[in-house]
């Protein structure tokens, strides 16, 4: 039988005390982002956008900022449908979106 030196008992103990770092896995992930504007192209502030992911009902939400700007960051791959709602105006929704 080998006896493991301390060094090696060091290493054995930081990823038993790390178990995170020894089960890391990659996951794929995805970003929205866009600007909300009316008919005429003039940004909409506060505009309230919902990403859903539609095989499993996930809701994800932002506004736009005042120059229209939104981002829906780390969304995990697959089909979205996006919603976008704003005081004044029509609601409008954009399906068939798939992340990849």
């Amino acid at each position: 039988m080998t006896r493991l030196m301390p060094a090696a008992w060091i290493a054995v103990l930081a990823a038993l005390c790390n178990p995170a770092g020894a089960l890391a896995q990659a996951v794929a992930n995805a970003t929205i982002h866009g600007v909300v504007v009316d008919a005429t192209g003039a940004v909409i502030p506060n505009a309230q956008i919902k990403a859903r992911q539609t095989d499993i009902g996930q809701v994800r939400t932002s506004a736009s900022n005042t120059d229209g700007s939104y981002i829906l960051p780390n969304l995990p791959v697959g089909p979205y449908s996006i919603e976008v709602t704003a005081p004044s105006f029509s609601g409008y929704i954009q399906s068939g979106i798939v992340l990849q």
